[in-house]
């Protein structure tokens, strides 16, 4: 077996593999959009992330033939700091390959994501490609995020049990401000035990300007739920923006980016009186899934959404490496 760097001489039997790689996964999950079962939607994919800067990755072959390839793009930004990103485009095996050649895979290519101070190093791997999960598990990389998708139903129309005391509608110009105080509580729950979601200061501070931002984007919908003047809950939703590289994102799908509901007002079943509300709005303007993401640290996350019938499709799987081993690497003894 012979590892390379993977170039740009490597993109077609790539997408020929991703291609394959997609085809077996929609036959365990038929959420998945159809498209890149076809190799020339997958070399789309591929070439996004291939094309993105500060790109680099490994390739096996064996008597000519590919057998898998893994690349990453480094990211340097104020909220994830120095990382790279093995997206889920970014990485596939041959069918009849054991997935443990993701640690020779990875073995080439990560020492290289080091010499550019990337310690953290993330990979995008779908839900159903247990074999994979667990390779990557025994690299030392564990799950930080679920992105999960819903069908939405002809029986999302069915009439919404009122709850007393509660009122939920849309929101209104007139809101900001009630909406604004609950950016706050979402940024200190994020930073609680155990989710301990890093939110630098400077970050936080530029919430609530964004949370205002909502009532302003004609592509949002913001639900809310009031106790009396007080807005307890909320829930919004867009449209979802679809990339070349998306391949978890079927069409005609909606996004809930974030919602909240407040501590004290929580078990009253608040949050899923506004998916109700959410859920037959996305009917009515033809919308035939709707996606979602959560930290999986978060218990109430990981068991609210799929509760109301999100399936994950991907982790995103997270791994830190200790810095000191640029210093062990280097350090001789006498």
């Amino acid at each position: 077996m012979d590892i390379r760097p993977f170039c740009d001489d490597h993109i077609i039997p790539a997408a020929e593999l991703l291609a394959a790689r997609h085809r077996r996964h929609r036959q365990l999950c038929p959420l998945l959009p159809a498209r890149f079962e076809d190799p020339a939607e997958a070399r789309k994919a591929l070439l996004t992330e291939w094309r993105k800067p500060w790109t680099s990755g490994a390739t096996a072959f064996e008597a000519g033939r590919m057998l898998g390839y893994l690349f990453a793009d480094a990211q340097f930004d104020e909220l994830m700091g120095r990382s790279a990103w093995m997206r889920i485009a970014g990485h596939a095996l041959a069918d009849d390959v054991d997935a443990d050649l993701y640690h020779e895979l990875y073995a080439a290519a990560a020492g290289e994501w080091l010499s550019l101070g990337c310690f953290n190093h993330y990979i995008q791997v779908m839900t159903v490609d247990r074999p994979v999960l667990d390779t990557w598990c025994a690299l030392s990389f564990g799950q930080q995020q679920a992105h999960a998708l819903r069908p939405i139903l002809e029986s999302d129309s069915s009439p919404i049990s009122p709850l007393p005391g509660v009122t939920i509608r849309q929101a209104v110009p007139e809101d900001r401000q009630a909406f604004i105080e609950m950016a706050r509580i979402t940024a200190e729950y994020q930073t609680q035990s155990p989710v301990w979601a890093t939110l630098p200061p400077e970050i936080a501070a530029e919430r609530p300007q964004m949370y205002a931002g909502v009532l302003d984007d004609e592509d949002a919908t913001l639900w809310l739920a009031f106790i009396g003047t007080q807005v307890v809950g909320f829930q919004v939703y867009y449209p979802a923006e679809y990339n070349p590289d998306d391949m978890f994102i079927p069409e005609h799908t909606a996004e809930l980016p974030a919602a909240a509901t407040r501590s004290e007002h929580r078990g009253l079943g608040i949050t899923r009186a506004i998916s109700e509300f959410g859920f037959d709005y996305l009917r009515q303007e033809g919308f035939t899934y709707c996606l979602i993401d959560w930290r999986t640290t978060n218990p109430l996350a990981s068991r609210v959404w799929p509760r109301l019938g999100f399936e994950p499709v991907m982790y995103r799987l997270h791994r830190r490496i200790d810095e000191r081993i640029l210093w062990a690497r280097n350090h001789r003894l006498t």
